[in-house]
């Protein structure tokens, strides 16, 4: 516990601003974690501090963590039979590590998860995080808990359906610039220069935590400066990580599903158009290096 909660401490200032909760230590607080944060812990921070686990444990939180990230991912859909595999080896290996009182209902109903991915997408299409945050709104709309569906629906009619109304459609190539600067020495093209930018729920800044992304050629980079060129396109300019290895290989090697271990930088500076900006990713330390999650439940260019 110790040593999983000082690793948590401790890439805390690397977690990317989409998260609404950042890693915190967990010796007091391990079992008041938000549904939010576990997601987090399982298909991110978890590869790094579940690392302190005994081996046959990680291996355990290794299948959970790629069969959900599979599920998790849109462009990861020729997976599925894979993730089901892997599913099914998890609940089987869960009952020989914490024995069969271990396969309650909800664990073993992870075994149909694939099926449902299969007729409704990915699991964040039907998962309950966007009515959870929401319950507190329809809760002040209640006076009493009788017939608490049409007193929903009564506020709901009073205010000319507002609450069911669907969100505006957002233009994805309007993206925000801000916080202007001027590089130090120069830049390598001409324009306006940036630090930060921001596209519907992701956000690229010249900061600690929200400056590594993926382009289409899975080349990662490090973000250094954001510049709009004269003629109004938007470059991202960075130094790309030249060594790259799985960071794990069992039970799918990690670079399957975008996930790898970085090191390396580059020592030469160079320009990627905006378009080139395929997704953020979850730049978490690891000893001398970095282990790169891509973004997989936020909306991407």
């Amino acid at each position: 516990m110790e040593l999983v909660s000082n690793s948590l401490v401790s890439i805390k200032p690397f977690s990317p601003v989409e998260f609404s909760r950042r890693p915190r230590e967990l010796k007091r607080t391990w079992n008041r974690l938000k549904g939010t944060e576990l997601r987090r812990l399982l298909l991110y921070d978890g590869l790094k501090v579940f690392n302190h686990l005994d081996k046959n444990l990680f291996n355990n939180f290794l299948l959970l963590h790629s069969a959900i990230h599979i599920l998790s991912s849109e462009n990861l859909r020729d997976f599925l039979d894979i993730a089901d595999a892997i599913i099914q080896e998890f609940v089987s290996h869960s009952a020989r590590v914490f024995g069969r009182q271990f396969v309650v209902y909800n664990v073993h109903s992870l075994r149909h998860i694939v099926q449902e991915c299969e007729e409704h997408g990915t699991v964040q299409e039907f998962d309950a995080f966007r009515y959870e945050n929401y319950l507190g709104v329809l809760k002040r709309l209640l006076r009493s808990g009788y017939k608490s569906l049409q007193q929903v629906y009564n506020r709901d009619s009073e205010r000319n359906g507002h609450l069911c109304r669907p969100k505006e459609h957002v233009d994805e190539n309007n993206a925000l610039l801000s916080q202007a600067h001027v590089r130090e020495g120069g830049e390598l093209l001409h324009g306006l220069q940036y630090q930060k930018i921001e596209l519907r729920d992701v956000t690229l800044a010249l900061n600690q935590r929200d400056r590594c992304f993926v382009t289409p050629d899975s080349d990662i980079i490090l973000l250094s400066n954001i510049v709009q060129e004269d003629n109004g396109n938007i470059a991202l300019i960075g130094r790309k990580f030249m060594h790259k290895e799985n960071v794990y290989e069992i039970p799918i090697p990690s670079s399957h599903l975008g996930i790898w271990k970085v090191s390396a930088l580059e020592d030469t500076r160079h320009a990627w158009d905006f378009a080139a900006f395929s997704r953020k990713c979850y730049l978490i330390p690891d000893a001398d290096c970095f282990i790169a999650v891509p973004l997989i439940h936020f909306i991407q260019h």
